[in-house]
């Protein structure tokens, strides 16, 4: 969306949430570039109260949800304020949007990006490097994988990753910069922009910081396999260790430093005089925290590894975990103690079993986000310890029989576990009866793939194993590492764009001889195939998986995922004709303050086919037409609901607190959706099926994904049916027709899903592209 028309809407959305004359609010004054709208203008002095009001918020971290207001001026002036007091005053609006969990990355994108203009304007560089800096966080959070819209910014792609772009990364943010850009380039050039602007105000706080996130950023692009050309992650880090040196506040220089000799280590740098310089700093202020001193320790042990010295970086190790053992929460312990695994081949096994029991003790207290680069914690400091967990079980199992397996597959589950739970938060708790091995009926398939650095390993259970399901073990593929595995998942993933080549189907056959020809002849018409998948397959749409013989995955099974098992229940048969379907749809213009949300074409008549209103024989449903939350909140308190199906947009933003459905006027989180669905339980019964018709997961983002894996669970579900991109309303309607007309026969939830996809291809014409039906997947129960 570009920045002109973004205005545009944002002047819609002033007038109809700030419809006062006489007060400009953050949309009017941050998107208008020339104030246009305004018959008079706020006074300095109120600008700056405003945005102290908001940085307040900020700072104590109690951004409410009505910022907006809060930030909302009165105009009683004619003369325009300064270009510095409104970057000012943006910016604090950016900061609260990218806080609050009624907002949006969209929202803080727009109100960042015109507070670095107008910075810029005003020649106010302190103010401009800290607005990109912000900007290049809200763009990191979405930068784990390269963006799919297959759109560049103006200035951004191969010449500017490349290191050659004209006019450099901050003239990047100056030219028109549409947030459905969002990634890797924005995220790049906006922090590159904000380490120079810092450098050059002698702001060594703020350029040391976007130094190790854009750092950071490289290390994991570089892990994925589509490392940033123009960024060496270890060389950004080391340059900004003389700078960390001479932050005033001491407390953030010992947490900044630590954090960028890290950095440099993690991002290949050798022996080097900084490194040295730097932790001989942090030694010296570890006698007062033993945190620190053991820090210090442990990154000594590192280079002395890097230096052959195994002895002196055992010992070194040793001391790190005792000074680590001291701290009330010992947070990095299991980092110390998988690094002495390494170190120690012999006692591999148990020390990474040590580190993985001290992960488990701490991973209640640990936060979601990490407070200095606002990272998951999960991909920080919880994916390697797993990982080596899971290595340490395959590794142990040899010859062992079915129970050694049984045992790995505990030790993913619980991989699987603390990632959801690290994004969802205490509240998303497993069922009280979750699913187990033993409950796989006949021709039910469960599936495990589990991508390590050097190989794909494959772990199934099968309902019609003779002699009951078990928990087995496929040969390791060891001529696939998970850059290969990346690679084609990004080429999978382009059949998310509606003008999609022809790349995705050499990955679709790719995908399908990886995962599932391996499983030979248990894959027919009559196996429900649910697939527990880890973060390399993330948001694949399975069902377009390929045969050499172009034959797609969902021809020959019914599919479901599955975010964790632990988290699932398979479910009930639903009662066809029965059911009880409370519709809700919205076919209009939505402005709201995160966000502009276009008019959904043919939803209310999706709605009246979800609830049966013309199916001869089948129960009636209610519908809800252009629905508000307080409809929608009466007509669940006053009827059993087995199937909930909203044809409105609902986004995943990541974070849990971030996902909203979008109802007339307001937007539903779901959580709050959540506490909705649990009064259904009155009536004795959980909510079997949740359909989202025109969800609009971010595709290139793994955690937003993973909010739709999540939208069941987090709901209080036994099953969700969304999307991973947005489709057609016309290709939607078609396909719920079908896949209710299936439901409603008697088929599962799985089936009903499948049979309608597979009427979709056999109709021909547009509605064969895998484009309008592979995006629906069917999440959690599938009975």
């Amino acid at each position: 969306m570009s920045f002109a028309l973004l205005a545009l809407i944002a002047f819609a959305i002033s007038a109809a949430v700030h419809p006062q004359a006489r007060a400009a609010a953050p949309d009017t004054l941050c998107l208008m570039d020339d104030g246009s709208g305004l018959a008079a203008y706020p006074s300095e002095e109120s600008l700056s109260q405003a945005a102290e009001r908001a940085e307040t918020m900020v700072t104590r971290g109690a951004v409410t949800s009505d910022f907006r207001s809060a930030m909302t001026v009165g105009t009683t002036s004619s003369a325009a304020p300064s270009d510095s007091s409104i970057a000012r005053y943006c910016l604090a609006a950016g900061q609260a949007a990218r806080a609050s969990s009624e907002s949006s990355p969209m929202e803080a994108h727009a109100y960042l990006l015109s507070a670095f203009r107008r910075a810029e304007a005003a020649g106010d560089m302190a103010m401009g490097a800290r607005s990109a800096y912000e900007l290049g966080l809200v763009h990191a959070r979405n930068a784990t994988a390269p963006s799919q819209s297959g759109s560049r910014i103006a200035g951004v792609g191969t010449a500017f990753t490349s290191g050659t772009s004209p006019g450099g990364p901050c003239q990047v943010l100056l030219d028109e910069v549409g947030f459905e850009s969002q990634g890797r380039s924005v995220s790049v050039a906006a922090l590159q922009c904000a380490v120079r602007k810092a450098r050059s105000v002698s702001d060594f706080s703020l350029s040391s910081l976007a130094s190790l996130r854009l750092a950071r950023l490289a290390i994991v692009a570089r892990e994925q396999g589509d490392p940033i050309a123009s960024v060496d992650a270890g060389q950004s880090a080391l340059a900004a260790l003389p700078l960390s040196a001479r932050i005033m506040d001491r407390d953030r220089e010992t947490l900044v430093t630590a954090r960028l000799i890290e950095a440099a280590l993690d991002g290949g740098s050798a022996a080097h005089p900084e490194l040295s310089a730097a932790i001989a700093r942090l030694r010296s202020g570890g006698a007062r925290d033993p945190g620190i001193a053991a820090f210090a320790a442990a990154m000594e042990a590192r280079i002395a590894l890097l230096q052959g010295d195994a002895g002196r970086a055992d010992a070194l190790l040793q001391e790190a975990i005792l000074l680590e053992a001291q701290r009330s929460l010992p947070m990095r312990m299991p980092d110390w103690l998988l690094l002495r695994a390494q170190v120690d081949p012999d006692r591999r096994r148990a020390l990474t079993a040590a580190a993985f029991r001290a992960l488990e003790d701490i991973r209640p207290l640990l936060p979601v986000d990490d407070g200095l680069t606002g990272e998951a914690m999960f991909t920080l400091m919880m994916r390697d310890v797993y990982e080596a967990a899971v290595e340490a079980e395959f590794a142990a199992l040899g010859s062992a029989g079915t129970g050694s397996v049984a045992g790995v597959q505990r030790v993913i589950e619980a991989y699987r576990q603390a990632e959801i739970q690290n994004l969802f938060g205490s509240e998303c708790i497993p069922p009280e009866t979750p699913f187990h091995v033993s409950d796989l009926r006949e021709g039910e398939l469960v599936l495990y793939p589990v991508v390590l650095p050097d190989r794909l390993e494959l772990i199934y259970a099968w309902g019609s194993e003779p002699g009951g399901p078990r928990y087995r073990r496929l040969a390791p593929r060891r001529d696939v590492a998970r850059r290969d595995v990346q690679a084609m998942v990004r080429d999978l993933r382009t059949l998310g764009n509606r003008e999609h080549g022809a790349e995705w189907q050499a990955a679709a056959r790719g995908v399908y001889d990886l995962l599932v020809a391996p499983l030979g002849d248990k894959v027919t018409a009559q196996t429900s195939l649910v697939i527990v998948s880890d973060s390399s397959f993330r948001g694949v749409p399975f069902a377009a998986m390929q045969r050499s013989d172009g034959r797609f995955l969902i021809e020959d099974v019914a599919l479901s995922v599955a975010p964790a098992l632990d988290f699932l229940e398979a479910g009930d048969k639903l009662e066809g004709n029965r059911l009880s379907v409370l519709s809700a749809s919205l076919e209009k213009d939505v402005a709201l303050p995160m966000g502009f949300f276009p008019r959904l074409g043919s939803t209310s008549e999706e709605a009246q086919i979800a609830a049966a209103v013309d199916t001869p024989g089948a129960r009636r449903g209610k519908v809800l037409e252009d629905f508000s939350t307080n409809d929608l909140e009466r007509a669940i308190r006053s009827r059993n609901v087995d199937v909930l199906h909203l044809a409105t947009h609902a986004a995943f933003n990541g974070r849990s607190d971030r996902s909203f459905i979008v109802a007339d006027g307001d937007t539903i989180l779901l959580s709050e959706l959540r506490d909705l669905i649990e009064t259904n339980r009155r009536f004795g019964d959980d909510l079997d099926l949740l359909v989202l018709s025109a969800c609009e997961t971010a595709l290139g983002d793994d955690q937003a994904v993973m909010g739709l894996a999540g939208a069941a669970i987090q709901a209080g579900a036994d099953s969700a049916l969304a999307t991973l991109w947005q489709v057609d309303d016309k290709g939607t309607l078609q396909l719920m027709e079908y896949f209710y007309r299936e439901l409603r026969a008697g088929k599962s939830r799985a089936d009903a899903l499948r049979l309608a996809q597979l009427a979709m291809i056999e109709s021909g014409a547009g509605n064969a592209d895998p484009w309008k039906w592979a995006a629906f997947t069917l999440v959690g129960g599938w009975r």
